[in-house]
């Protein structure tokens, strides 16, 4: 997938990447949270809910095959 804005910015992300993203943040906030981190968590838990609205928004159609 790429983003591209009227800034000529792009942004090129793999689909099973950002998949392997959402899985190792999950088990960072699980490590985390067995360690007491608790300060850690809350961004932790922000950068996974922005990596599941990305899939969700940009890669419809691999999600439709799963």
């Amino acid at each position: 997938m790429t983003i591209t804005n009227n800034d000529e910015v792009s942004i090129t992300v793999d689909f099973d990447d950002a998949l392997q993203a959402i899985a190792y943040l999950s088990n960072v906030l699980d490590f985390l949270r067995d360690k007491g981190a608790d300060a850690h968590v809350k961004r932790i838990e922000t950068a996974k809910e922005i990596c599941e609205v990305f899939c969700c928004e940009h890669f419809q159609e691999e999600l439709q095959d799963e």
